[in-house]
């Protein structure tokens, strides 16, 4: 993050309405996803803190922004290059607290103690990979401009496992 990026979600003198508290403000019920939090200027994590503690901001302009009815949700990767590669000993609550451990340290307190839930997300297994990549190609295949040009499309099980063998990582 940038030294302006308070000023981008709230407004400055030069553009009062911020992205953020416009957005809000025209449409109150909201989902606000911040990607990536832990690389965010230190100044937003600080707004952060005011807009969880009071759910409201104050933009350039003076004007309050409620933002009691917004579901707010970060995304990290913090704690996620400490797991370890998992093997037979099923090491998932050590991961959990691993990631747990990494919040906590990352953030300020008062603003740690605040978040409601934290949900780490688990690598997708190749077998539901493959579930997705069926599922996607039925979707491609039932297409109306297909079906209306009366072109057939199949695919056999070699197709599946060579697009999640170039698309799994």
């Amino acid at each position: 993050g940038t030294p302006d990026a308070p000023a981008r979600l709230i407004g400055d003198a030069v553009d009062p309405d911020g992205l953020l508290t416009s957005v809000v403000r025209a449409q109150p019920f909201s989902v606000l996803l911040f990607d990536e939090i832990e690389k965010a200027h230190p100044a937003v994590l600080n707004l952060m803190l005011q807009l969880f503690d009071d759910a409201r901001l104050t933009d350039a302009r003076g004007s309050v922004v409620d933002f009691s009815h917004c579901v707010i949700v970060l995304t990290s990767n913090l704690g996620a290059s400490s797991r370890a590669i998992r093997g037979f000993s099923g090491a998932g609550a050590r991961d959990t607290s691993d990631v747990n451990r990494a919040i906590r340290d990352f953030f300020p307190p008062e603003l740690f103690n605040r978040i409601d839930r934290t949900v780490r997300f688990e690598a997708i297994d190749i077998e539901s990979a493959k579930a997705i990549v069926r599922k996607e190609l039925a979707r491609f295949v039932a297409r109306p401009g297909l079906a209306d040009r009366n072109t057939f499309v199949r695919y056999t099980e070699a197709v599946v496992d060579h697009v999640v063998d170039e698309g799994y990582s």
